[in-house]
């Protein structure tokens, strides 16, 4: 249950692009990732990434999505699912020249 309040919360953060906010929510998930499923841990990370992109940490964001890329590659998802499409334009978005926020 705590881990959805720090997910929601951070989320909600992030909405409202209040990006230090939401990543020091989201901070209290890191002990809790390595025991969340794939779902858990794909779409936290996918907040992550988001949090380091609004702050303008593009090579911290880089390195999460290198590692997320790995998970979602091992996990049986149609190529249309919404996080595999998710993931394709945050790829694309960051292998641009230079990201804007």
């Amino acid at each position: 249950v705590l881990t959805s309040v720090y997910y929601n919360l951070g989320a909600t953060y992030l909405a409202c692009k209040a990006f230090d906010k939401a990543v020091q929510v989201f901070e209290n998930l890191k002990p809790y990732l390595d025991d969340f499923d794939g779902w858990q841990w794909i779409l936290s990370y996918q907040k992550l990434i988001l949090c380091d992109i609004g702050l303008g940490r593009f090579e911290e964001a880089r390195e999460k999505l290198k590692r997320a890329n790995d998970r979602l590659s091992g996990m049986s998802l149609p190529i249309k699912h919404s996080i595999v499409v998710s993931f394709k334009w945050l790829n694309h978005y960051m292998k641009s020249a230079i990201p804007k926020k």
